[in-house]
C-alpha cells in the first residue's frame, strides 16, 4: 500500500478527534481511543532488525496485541500509572512553559487539548504539542539520571542510538503530521542551575527512515488484519 493511501497530512482528528481532558478517568478514554491501533509511542517495537525483509517477531507480536485488543475489554492493568508517569504528567506543562520561554515557540494542542491524531484510523500519535503548521514537541520528565544523560545529546543520529524507542515516536509524529521537525524536550526542575532543567534536540525529518518506518507499518497492519481473519 502506498502512503497516499493512508491519507498522510490529515489533521482533521486534530480539529475533531476526542480531548485528552485530564489524568486518570481522561486517561482510561485514551487509552480507549487507541485500543487496536498503532501509535508512535510503540513504532520502535516495529523497527528492530532493519535489514530484516519480513516483519521481525517483535513486529509481529505487537500486531497480535493490536488485534487481540479489538476482541477484548480493556482492563484495570491497562490503566496503571507509575510514580515515574505520574512524574511527568505532573511537571509537562511547566516543561513545556520553560520551552517557550527558551525558543519563544507558542505551543499549542498540549495538556487538556491534546488530540490523538489518526492516519486512515489504525495508525496515530498524540503529541505534546504542535507549533504552527510545521513543528511538534515531545517531551520527557525523567529521573535527574537519564534527564542528565539526554543533557549530553544534541542530534538526532545520538537520540537514534541511545533513545531508539523516543527517535521512531518522533519519526512516526512527522509522517503522521506531515511536519518538518519535531522537538525532542527533557525536563528535571530538581537540578540546581536553571540551565540544566531543560534540554531540547531539534529532529528534523528523516525521508529516508520514515520510508522504512512507513513500510514496517503496512505489514504490521496487514498482519493485523491476516490474524483476524480480515
Amino acid at each position: 500500500m502506498r502512503q497516499q493511501d493512508y491519507g498522510l497530512g490529515d489533521l482533521s482528528d486534530l480539529e475533531d478527534g476526542e480531548v485528552i481532558k485530564s489524568a486518570e478517568d481522561i486517561r482510561a478514554e485514551w487509552l480507549q481511543l487507541r485500543r487496536g491501533k498503532f501509535t508512535a509511542s510503540e513504532f520502535h517495537r516495529l523497527m528492530t532488525c532493519p535489514s530484516k525483509q519480513e516483519l521481525p517477531e517483535g513486529a509481529k507480536s505487537y500486531a497480535i496485541e493490536k488485534a487481540v485488543e479489538t476482541l477484548t475489554e480493556m482492563d484495570e492493568s491497562d490503566r496503571y500509572v507509575s510514580s515515574a508517569m505520574q512524574w511527568g504528567v505532573d511537571h509537562e506543562q511547566a516543561a513545556i512553559v520553560a520551552f517557550t520561554e527558551r525558543t519563544g515557540h507558542t505551543v499549542s494542542a498540549t495538556g487538556e487539548n491534546q488530540r490523538l491524531i489518526l492516519m486512515a484510523d489504525l495508525i496515530g500519535c498524540t503529541p505534546d504539542g504542535l507549533i504552527g503548521d510545521h513543528a511538534g514537541i515531545e517531551v520527557k520528565c525523567p529521573n535527574s539520571k537519564t534527564h542528565f544523560g539526554y543533557c549530553l545529546m544534541s542530534t538526532a543520529a545520538e537520540l537514534k542510538a541511545v533513545e531508539p524507542k523516543y527517535y521512531w515516536q518522533i519519526m512516526g509524529s512527522l509522517m503522521i503530521t506531515e511536519r518538518q521537525h519535531w522537538y525532542f524536550v527533557s525536563y528535571d526542575p530538581r537540578f540546581y542551575d536553571a540551565k540544566k532543567r531543560l534540554h531540547i534536540v531539534k529532529i528534523a525529518r528523516n525521508d529516508e527512515d520514515i520510508l522504512a518506518l512507513f513500510e514496517r507499518i503496512d505489514m504490521a497492519v496487514a498482519y493485523r488484519q491476516r490474524v483476524l481473519g480480515g
